[in-house]
């Protein structure tokens, strides 16, 4: 699996805000963060380049039908920042990186659940291999109140990704359920009570900061129950679509 991420060196990206088209003279500014994923192991391999490498390498290629990239008031869309990350997808594949990447030293490879906090991760969330670092989530906050825990894979056909969160404000944990084929994603939050129904100790391992044991045994409790949450409501969703249309 490979996941595709744009990132500003200038300033942070809002997903929720109108994409408007990236003129040429900022392009230096924005780089494309490439994350593949080997789902036998759950390992990783990243990289990381410029847009502007990435334009260059397009246009030089003599073996595709290009698609002029530039508007007139020499702007580009995302749509064709999407074109670049694809291109780049195919020359990965085609230079066998995925392959090279099992090969790999540790220090260039490690498991998912201990990846480094990127640039695009939301503010709310840190990853658990970087407990320390704290981001400013207000002016007047340091601290976070959401900690990405774990994640695994919840099914390959369709391929979903579980990822688990403690919320500590709340005392409760969430769980994120990602539809890779679909773009889908799915919520459901369960109280702290419950996992400690079926998870021994889950208090003590908050204390002792053993979070990624913990969100493996939560996995491992509640997987069945995930996926049948996930299949019902991916059916009500399908059959609301279908009524509206």
């Amino acid at each position: 699996m490979m996941e595709v991420f744009l990132e500003n060196s200038r300033k942070v990206l809002d997903i929720f805000e109108k994409s408007e088209p990236i003129p040429d003279v900022y392009i230096p500014n924005y780089n494309i963060f490439i994350r593949m994923i080997a789902i036998h192991n759950m390992h990783s391999y990243s990289t990381k380049f410029t847009l502007e490498q990435g334009i260059r390498l397009y246009e030089k290629d003599s073996e595709i039908e290009k698609v002029p990239l530039f508007n007139a008031f020499k702007k580009i869309s995302l749509a064709n920042v999407e074109l670049i990350c694809n291109f780049m997808l195919y020359k990965m594949k085609d230079w066998n990186v995925s392959s090279i990447s099992e090969e790999l030293s540790t220090a260039m490879r490690g498991p998912l659940n201990r990846q480094p906090v990127l640039p695009w991760t939301n503010l709310d969330l840190k990853l658990n291999s970087n407990l320390d670092l704290q981001f400013q989530t207000g002016p007047e906050s340091l601290s976070v109140n959401k900690l990405l825990i774990y994640r695994n894979v919840l099914s390959l056909k369709p391929l979903q990704i579980a990822s688990i969160v403690y919320y500590q404000k709340k005392d409760s944990f969430e769980v994120y359920m990602y539809d890779v084929d679909y773009s889908w994603v799915l919520k459901k939050r369960i109280n702290i009570d419950v996992v400690k129904a079926s998870v021994p100790y889950v208090e003590k391992m908050l204390q002792l900061k053993l979070y990624e044991e913990l969100g493996e045994r939560i996995y491992k409790a509640f997987k069945n129950r995930l996926l049948h949450y996930s299949y019902v409501k991916k059916t009500l969703s399908r059959k609301e679509k279908e009524l509206k249309a």
